[in-house]
């Protein structure tokens, strides 16, 4: 790919005139492990001489595997069924054999797929690191996935695109939910609109539940749930870990809370740090009170940063397995022999119907710049 192709995102948000700036991650890391507290700097932390060698030792490997995994069509990498049929979890099984390494290996999938390893076939795993250059990519901040942010949050960029929409005299119909669609020789119809074609984008989940598309299609999108995660944001008066040299950044193998990170705006005048429950533990506390799941947090918050974590200002959570919209975030999950069976492929059109969604891409599936890149290819599929 060129330069230009791998900077979807970067360049868009130029053009858009929205603003980014760097994630902080200067200082101090955290480590919890049951009542142990550690701190560390750079990428790996103290977990002990032996499991921090066999941890590089297994992210080398997987790193190895995922550079031979065919992006177009990934059951043509070698032993690419075999891969399929086992989730990450056989794979940690057999290859990692201390606690320590495992513990972090897991959260590390937790964090990347909020789901668990068990969840995940190994092929699909693989094929999302080399989707995104790799699995300690997609871990890291500086010159990694989580590298920036943008200064007016991410719902910038849609505003700004749907604000261009209008300006060329196109009507959007938002909060109107689609149920089905209709199409024939000359056209589709959804919900009453008429148009040449449709492009569908949303979760292959989603779309599984509109009438009218084909039952294979419909049966592949049952098997494709997202991940399980809830995302809390707790505000105060100072950011007071920078102050005493923390990044913010903290990471519980056995909490609740599996990663926090500095959520400070960019003008420096909102003190604030993000909370992270993925997997297993957001699926528990599904249908925990609000008042019982915002003290857990506080309390783990409390555990990785010290008292003063405590004490927010203001504390809001956004739980996104209940939102009908979205069912779950980040992306589309693939179980041990999910690609194996599909009867069709994510990105084939069916007639006048096209899909796109970042479940859809080849570069960088599961962000942003995988949903511009598949957008692009469906613009390729329409140009007459």
């Amino acid at each position: 790919m060129t330069a230009s192709e791998l900077n979807r995102l970067r360049d868009l948000a130029t053009e858009l005139g929205v603003p980014s700036f760097p994630q902080y991650a200067t200082g101090t890391k955290v480590l919890v492990r049951g009542a142990e507290r550690k701190t560390f700097k750079g990428f790996l932390p103290k977990i002990g001489m032996l499991p921090l060698l066999e941890l590089g030792v297994s992210l080398a490997r997987l790193e190895r595997m995922a550079r031979k995994v065919d992006l177009e069509e990934p059951l043509r990498t070698k032993h690419g069924r075999e891969l399929d049929a086992q989730s990450v979890a056989d794979w940690l099984d057999r290859r990692v054999r201390s606690s320590g390494a495992r513990a972090m290996l897991e959260v590390a999938t937790q964090m990347i797929f909020a789901a668990e390893p068990r969840e995940l076939s190994l092929l699909y795993f693989l094929l999302y690191a080399k989707s995104s250059e790799g699995v300690q990519r997609l871990a890291e901040i500086e010159g990694g996935a989580q590298e920036r942010r943008f200064t007016l949050g991410a719902q910038a960029i849609c505003q700004r695109l749907a604000d261009r929409v209008r300006e060329r005299g196109a009507k959007l119909h938002l909060e109107s939910p689609t149920r089905a669609i209709a199409q024939d020789a000359t056209g589709v119809t959804v919900d009453g609109v008429r148009g040449d074609a449709v492009v569908v984008a949303i979760p292959p989940h989603l779309a599984a539940k509109i009438d009218g598309l084909p039952a294979e299609r419909a049966r592949l999108g049952a098997k494709l749930p997202m991940g399980s995660v809830i995302k809390c944001i707790a505000s105060y008066a100072t950011p007071f870990w920078r102050e005493a040299g923390y990044s913010g950044e903290a990471i519980s193998t056995t909490g609740t809370i599996r990663a926090t990170f500095d959520d400070c705006n960019a003008a420096g005048d909102h003190a604030a740090l993000v909370a992270f429950i993925v997997g297993d533990p957001a699926k528990r506390l599904r249908d925990m009170p609000d008042a019982g799941r915002r003290q857990l947090v506080l309390d783990e918050l409390v555990q990785l940063h010290g008292p003063r974590a405590g004490t927010p200002v203001a504390y809001v959570d956004k739980d996104w397995q209940v939102d009908e919209h979205a069912g779950g975030c980040y992306v589309s999950l693939l179980a041990p022999g999910v690609l194996s069976d599909a009867a069709c492929s994510l990105r084939a059109p069916f007639g006048r119907v096209h899909f796109a969604g970042t479940e859809t891409a080849t570069h960088h599936m599961g962000y942003l710049e995988g949903a511009i890149e598949s957008g692009q290819r469906v613009a390729r599929e329409l140009r007459p």
